[in-house]
């Protein structure tokens, strides 16, 4: 699947082979999945879910590697934000002109809400109103369900 997957998507993906040992899953092991009409990354967590692996993007490249190890790889990511932040034009006066603690704490409170620094974690969240974003350092997994939740914040404005 591996090679099927690099020539199809054009994309480099290595195999962290010391997770894999230490996870009891040889770096050969067949897999195989035949699903269509789903994207890649639903692919790949259906695949590797079943050997308890799992895939970080590392330095542009695409790494199978154990879930445990893939906790312990945060990955910085700049999430343009201003229109979640910015307040509505039928808004009150009095609420702030931008208003990124709601979202941060929507964020936090909801999504992994165990690994973030506030309660002891490795993630973090910070604000930078001045380009109207928020740059997150968290596992692939946590930004995976960020940009899943963000995205279905503006389907459902864009739906009002």
């Amino acid at each position: 699947m591996i090679g099927f997957l690099k020539e199809k998507h054009e994309i480099d993906i290595q195999l962290d082979a010391k997770a894999l040992a230490d996870a009891g899953a040889a770096t050969d092991t067949p897999i195989t999945r035949r699903i269509k009409g789903i994207t890649l990354r639903a692919l790949l967590r259906l695949a590797l879910d079943e050997l308890d692996l799992t895939y970080v993007i590392r330095n542009e490249v695409l790494m199978i590697t154990s879930k445990s190890e893939a906790e312990n790889m945060l990955v910085a990511r700049v999430y343009p934000v201003f229109d979640l932040v910015v307040r509505p034009p039928d808004a009150p006066a009095d609420r702030p002109a931008l208003d990124f603690a709601a979202l941060i704490d929507n964020i936090t409170s909801n999504l992994v809400p165990t690994t973030w620094d506030e309660v002891g974690g490795p993630g973090a969240i910070k604000e930078f109103s001045n380009a109207g974003a928020l740059v997150i350092m968290q596992t692939t997994a946590a930004h995976d369900e960020i940009v899943d939740y963000l995205k279905a914040l503006r389907d459902a404005r864009a739906a009002r």
